[in-house]
């Protein structure tokens, strides 16, 4: 049912029939709590998609072994407690 027949049919309803009614404002009620939940996904996985390098841990190929093994243990301990990927 198209937007234009909702209005043509909330039109046609009689005002003292307040079970249809009630039942079109359910319908509006839960279509807005799906689209508002839908939005709330969306943004949660924009920010999920939010990735962090290793390099932003100070893991680079011009440091020493030492240094990168314990910068890289860093940023792990840090992913895993924010749940996060490298």
């Amino acid at each position: 049912m198209s937007f234009l027949d909702w209005k043509i049919f909330r039109k046609k309803l009689n005002s003292n029939d307040s079970s249809i009614q009630y039942l079109l404002n359910l319908v509006q009620m839960k279509t807005k709590l799906l689209l508002n939940l839908l939005l709330l996904a969306c943004i949660n996985v924009m920010q999920a998609a939010e990735l962090i390098s290793i390099q932003d841990f100070d893991v680079k190929p011009g440091n020493s072994a030492a240094v990168n093994k314990v910068n890289l243990q860093k940023a792990i301990d840090w992913a895993s407690a924010q749940g996060a990927a490298l």
